[in-house]
């Protein structure tokens, strides 16, 4: 715990400024466009009455890094990267002692391609607060964004272990994790227990049967994932198949080219076209 540097002193916080934070999360955790105004006012609201409260802008950040996964259509962009760092970087100097703090900016970092950075923060979330499950599976799954395979995989199964109920939007976790490590029948029970908690996971889920050779179900799958997607595009230009691709395969921070060449070519042999996507062409 050397490397967390001093232990700051416990901030006092206020009944109603936590009461606001609790609810702008429990909106958050809904993962769902319909919430998401609601969460970013009460969070903004938090930070308004006491602007030393580090929640509230670990929890901002959060939303800058999960927008373009719940907006269908909208893409990150370098001045959104930015400011999600510098809300995130806030939130870690003012608590550095809290891992949420800790994760956004490992989250925020690996948003921008600084995985190595974003490692480090990873470690010092899990070194904050070993025994929660969910700290445990937001940093496997950063992780293994950043190619530690083998870390992520171990903590992924420590995160189940510790939990008697996994949610859905951790089983949607589970999913990525089991695709990277080309574990393609796990990725696809994985999603089935996510039960689209996240759109992008049933593109993942059509991928991994194309993997698998099952390419009518793979078809079926990605024809769904299209249609989720097209009813609910938030994006600028059309949601034609090829726009959705293009979509598709900017939202996840994968480090190594070969993982996301994978999920690539095993998206468009469902029938979802790339697009002309490109490895970090966001």
């Amino acid at each position: 715990m050397g490397r967390l540097g001093r232990i700051a002193a416990e901030p006092v916080v206020s009944l109603a400024v936590y009461d606001l934070w609790l609810r702008g999360q429990a909106a958050l955790n809904r993962f769902s466009p319909e919430n998401w105004k609601t969460a970013a006012r009460m969070f903004t609201g938090a930070i308004q009455r006491d602007p030393d409260f580090a929640p509230g802008y670990s929890s901002l950040a959060q939303m800058n890094n999960v927008a373009h996964f719940v907006h269908p259509g909208v893409r990150r962009t370098a001045e959104q990267e930015q400011r999600t760092l510098d809300l995130a970087r806030k939130a870690v100097a003012l608590d550095p002692m809290d891992s949420r703090s800790q994760l956004s900016l490992g989250w925020s970092l690996a948003m921008v391609k600084s995985y190595k950075q974003a490692a480090i923060h990873m470690d010092l979330a899990r070194q904050l607060n070993p025994s929660d499950s969910w700290t445990l599976i937001s940093s496997a799954l950063c992780l293994g964004y950043c190619g530690k395979l083998d870390l992520a995989t171990d903590l992924a199964t420590q995160s189940l272990s510790l939990t008697l109920a996994p949610s859905r939007l951790h089983w949607a976790y589970q999913v990525q994790l089991a695709f990277l490590r080309g574990e393609y029948a796990e990725a696809i029970e994985a999603a089935d227990r996510a039960e689209g908690v996240m759109i992008g996971m049933v593109a993942w889920r059509a991928a991994a049967l194309a993997h698998l050779g099952k390419i009518q179900e793979a078809q079926d799958t990605a024809r769904q994932f299209l249609n989720l997607v097209r009813s609910s595009w938030f994006g600028e230009e059309p949601p034609t198949d090829e726009a959705i691709g293009r979509w598709l395969l900017h939202m996840f921070p994968i480090s190594t080219e070969a993982d996301w060449t994978r999920l690539r070519d095993g998206v468009a042999a469902a029938g979802i076209p790339h697009g002309g996507a490109r490895h970090h062409g966001w």
